[in-house]
């Protein structure tokens, strides 16, 4: 029986039938049921065949949930797969990584569904689909990925459009995670607030200039505040592009606030309403995060992220 990754089947435990997901790590093959996960031996070596219960523990769904929803299970378990470095021996360079808060913690200006499909499912397919990429390309791996994104030309040409489209949508969403949180104060404080001043006249000039950079992004992409030699600016990018590519025509600079407006990023909520997303997102951002990131971006003796 083969398998194709995340698809997801009807699988017989112990004459019940349940519902699997099947994935496909290198040459591994994972199953997993609403109650925990179990690692095939089939197609897998001899030698790798080690340790299975203790993949098992570390797979395990420990939500508390027990969802019979086959998608609700497909994405809570290739969720969990995404954060595992390694498994069976295959390496996994790059991994998703944990939300620091709950998926519910940011409603009612981004409400818990869409931030566990945005995450589990979204960013999780990025982090798949770039490790795939550079399968055969070790010195990619060891790369962070806003490194990887600003050496795009020196990547192969014949996996250089994966690479940009996926190690992008992993870059650009895992800075947007950390820039939100509940009870992220009011507004920017020192150095980021008297950078803000500087470069718009007041916190509501630069407010107004980046809705506008939102909402005017045509189709799918981000809008981003950037630190650059002359302070601070605006722009957007298409898709998942960032401003640390070199891509000719992109705004460029060292990301300090960035907002996805692909609709995956709010339909649910807001359907066709990009604006008032953007208006209601204001009040998830966590300003702290944004003047620590501010300030790595200035710091001139700081090893960059």
């Amino acid at each position: 029986m083969s398998f194709s990754e995340g698809s997801i089947i009807v699988w017989a435990d112990d004459g019940v039938p349940v519902f699997v997901l099947a994935c496909k790590v290198g040459k591994l093959l994972i199953t997993a049921n609403e109650a925990a996960t179990t690692v095939l031996h089939e197609e897998v070596p001899e030698h790798l065949r080690q340790d299975q219960s203790q993949q098992r523990k570390d797979l395990k769904l420990n939500d508390g949930r027990r969802d019979t929803d086959p998608a609700n299970i497909a994405l809570l378990v290739s969720s969990r797969l995404q954060r595992i470095p390694t498994l069976g021996g295959f390496p996994m360079s790059f991994t998703l990584p944990d939300l620091p808060y709950a998926y519910d913690a940011l409603e009612p200006h981004i409400d818990a569904r869409t931030m566990e499909i945005h995450h589990g499912k979204h960013h999780a397919g990025y982090v798949a689909k770039l490790n795939a990429a550079i399968e055969g390309h070790a010195e990619l791996g060891e790369m962070c990925p806003g490194t990887l994104c600003g050496n795009l030309n020196n990547v192969p040409e014949e996996i250089r459009g994966a690479v940009r489209n996926n190690c992008g949508g992993h870059y650009n969403h895992s800075v947007f995670w950390k820039l939100m949180g509940p009870g992220g104060g009011d507004g920017p404080t020192g150095d980021l607030a008297k950078a803000i001043d500087t470069a718009f006249g007041d916190l509501d000039s630069m407010k107004t200039q980046f809705e506008a950079a939102a909402a005017t992004r045509f189709g799918s992409g981000w809008a981003w505040l950037c630190a650059t030699d002359g302070g601070l600016s605006i722009c957007s990018t298409a898709n998942q592009d960032n401003p640390l590519m070199p891509i000719d025509g992109a705004c460029n600079g060292t990301p300090v606030l960035c907002l996805d407006v692909w609709e995956h990023a709010y339909y649910l909520n807001y359907q066709n309403r990009r604006p008032d997303y953007i208006s209601a997102w204001w009040n998830a951002l966590n300003w702290e995060a944004v003047g620590e990131r501010y300030d790595q971006a200035v710091c001139t003796s700081c090893c960059g992220s």
